[in-house]
């Protein structure tokens, strides 16, 4: 859910149908009522995950095309509604022979969109979770698409922030201590330019297991991410952790 410029709400979330699932999506006033509401069973097996208002005042939304019969047909999907919900135009696209997630967008200088999320393979019965970044111009059209995190077990991008240089992505990385035979989950920041090539990469605090909230950018410069954690399995609880603007 977001605020909109005209001071009402916009929600995003999933339908489920018979034959599958679809996107739903609620404007609301300032005091909660509902001023429209759209569904789309028609666009089958779409999941929403972000919806973000545009420089033109409209809306801009997130999420994959997923199907439930066979793997590999995940992809990204990308649409612009206007201020009453009418579609302008949607996209999907994906990486031949992996699934595709997209978990977040933001609108970038130039009018386009970068989205990130996640690509899965099951290649040759080894498995592979990575995180992915995808940006497109200001009709959804792909421009380019970057991958990320192969050094870790899995690496899932979960937000996204358009600087004037580069992104910053946040999210959560796994790693395996062979040694104790454990793996762990840690919060992870990266920067890149403006192409997606990584300029650096950080991450912070290991738990038995993490899920990432959030991130944002603060009026100084640095970054917040926020997090659900789990420690030696019954100690659960909230992170927040505050970087300067390199990360540290």
């Amino acid at each position: 859910i977001i605020r909109t410029t005209s001071g009402g709400y916009i929600a995003l979330g999933d339908r489920f149908y018979q034959n599958g699932f679809g996107m739903c999506i609620v404007n609301f006033d300032s005091n909660g009522n509902i001023l429209w509401e759209k569904s789309t069973e028609e666009l089958e097996h779409i999941s929403a995950t972000s919806i973000i208002q545009t420089f033109d005042g409209n809306y801009a939304i997130s999420g994959y095309s997923d199907s439930i019969d066979s793997f590999g047909n995940g992809e990204f999907f990308i649409a612009k509604i206007d201020l009453y919900g009418n579609f302008l135009w949607n996209n999907t696209f994906g990486v031949q022979g992996h699934d595709v997630y997209g978990e977040a967008l933001t609108q970038t200088a130039d009018g386009g969109y970068v989205i990130v999320g996640e690509i899965y393979s099951d290649e040759n019965e080894t498995y592979s979770y990575n995180a992915i970044c995808m940006k497109t111009d200001a009709n959804g059209n792909l421009q380019w698409s970057k991958t990320y995190g192969e050094d870790f077990n899995y690496c899932l991008a979960i937000d996204v922030i358009s600087l004037s240089d580069g992104y910053i992505i946040g999210g959560i990385v796994e790693e395996y201590n062979e040694t104790s035979a454990d793996s762990s989950e840690s919060l992870w920041l990266i920067k890149t330019d403006l192409n997606g090539d990584l300029l650096w990469e950080k991450k912070y605090v290991s738990y038995d297991s993490c899920s990432f909230g959030s991130l944002i950018q603060t009026t100084t410069g640095k970054y917040v991410l926020a997090a659900n954690f789990q420690s030696g399995g019954i100690h659960r609880g909230v992170v927040l952790i505050q970087t300067d603007a390199q990360g540290n």
